[in-house]
């Protein structure tokens, strides 16, 4: 028995000459799901389908910030967590419990892996202030190795 294909993606490789790999999605221009129309097929990924469609508003649950109907935090708390751990009044333990996250939440926060869209503002003093100690801890971890 064969391997089955689907007519977009045969369409899609005929007409370009480019061989899909299997994270490549095909999409329609016209978005008719049945269409097979080489001028309509265009490829894609999940990443950028997800970007699009969020923009668009089409994707309920996949807002960004406290528009996500999932969201723990609002941006206000957001900027107070990211300050007071910068600023080492708290560490991440005790954030997390404050908050009602976790302390991986609190790390990602902090590391703009997660809000990483919203940022603080802070005064050229304390971002100055925040490297040199950055670099400090580095340079006393690359002492205490040599050891």
């Amino acid at each position: 028995m064969g391997k089955i294909l689907q007519a977009q993606r045969v369409a899609y490789e005929l007409n370009t000459g480019i061989e899909l790999t299997s994270n490549v999605l095909i999409m329609q221009t016209c978005e008719n799901k049945l269409c097979c129309n080489p001028a309509h097929l265009y490829d894609n990924t999940l990443k950028k389908l997800r970007q699009t469609m969020s923009a668009q508003g089409r994707i309920p649950g996949f807002e960004q910030g406290e528009e996500n109907r999932a969201a723990k935090l609002n941006a206000k708390e957001v900027l107070e967590i990211k300050g007071r751990y910068v600023r080492g009044k708290l560490g991440s333990k005790r954030l997390a419990k404050q908050y009602g996250i976790s302390r991986s939440e609190i790390r990602n926060i902090v590391h703009g892996r997660k809000w990483g869209w919203l940022k603080m503002r802070m005064s050229p003093f304390i971002n100055m202030f925040n490297k040199l100690i950055s670099l400090l801890q580095r340079l006393i971890r690359g002492l205490t190795n040599r050891k």
